[in-house]
């Protein structure tokens, strides 16, 4: 009986050793953690200028995280000039992060919604905005997902509905936290 306690107890600790061991592909491996950039963009509805929300995340916390993007307004011309605008609520879902060779595999849910009126919660705060009832208004409701394999400095893009778009990048940072890798995403 004894022979079979210490057996099982041999066999989890190596188990337990190869959990701790990086995988072929982790970058720890080299001493360089995994950082994702990403960005919400739109072309500001007053100004006519690009705008957008960009952060990023440390891979090993992305199990399933949701990043809440503020609230922006967005519009939409025809040929004549004339406009309709909206309010843009979005969301971003990460999930099952996994190092594969050369770069970071990861699950992504969008999740827009442009109508006349949105409330959130933003830094503690409830917002609205609104658009006024006399001005035509915007309306879509869509959830994109994809599954995405990131090479390590490439910008993947999702373009979506009235000039909206999303861009995800995976990047290497050295051990003092210095990028690696250029994610050609722009701060604004």
């Amino acid at each position: 009986m004894r022979p079979s306690i210490l057996l099982t107890a041999a066999a989890l600790l190596a188990l337990a050793g190869c959990a701790a061991m990086p995988g072929p592909y982790d970058p720890a491996r080299t001493g360089h953690t995994v950082s994702l950039v990403n960005s919400l963009s739109w072309t500001n509805a007053v100004s006519d200028k690009p705008d957008a929300l960009r952060t990023a995340w440390p891979l090993a916390g992305l199990t399933r995280h949701t990043e809440q993007f503020p609230l922006a307004q967005v519009k939409l011309c025809d040929a004549a000039g004339v406009c309709s605008w909206g309010v843009l609520k979005a969301q971003r879902i990460l999930s099952a992060p996994r190092h594969v060779a050369g770069g970071v595999a990861v699950d992504v849910q969008l999740e827009l919604d442009v109508d006349r009126r949105h409330e959130a919660l933003q830094g503690g705060e409830k917002v609205a905005l609104a658009i006024p009832a006399d001005v035509a208004a915007l309306a879509a409701k869509r959830t994109v997902r994809k599954s995405l394999v990131l090479q390590y400095g490439k910008v993947a893009r999702i373009g979506l509905d009235f000039g909206i778009g999303y861009d995800l990048c995976a990047q290497r940072l050295d051990a003092g936290g210095k990028p690696a890798d250029a994610c050609a995403i722009p701060f604004m």
